[in-house]
């Protein structure tokens, strides 16, 4: 009988781990999808700037 408590106790902390452990696993995939999405963000809006800045000289340079 306690064996059966003891295995029942296992089991439960087992799978009381693993969904600790996914959680984990959802909360790094969400970060790193942040971080990710960040540095697409930056690069287009780097990639935006200069095209601007560009135009802003093309324009400036054919007043002159």
């Amino acid at each position: 009988m306690t064996t059966k408590k003891i295995k029942v106790i296992k089991k439960g902390a087992i799978v009381e781990d693993q969904q600790k452990n996914n959680e984990k696993n959802i909360k790094t995939a969400e970060i790193a999808l942040k971080i990710s999405n960040w540095i697409e963000d930056f690069y287009k809006r780097r990639k935006e700037d200069r095209e601007s800045l560009a135009m802003f000289v093309e324009e400036e340079v054919s007043k002159s």
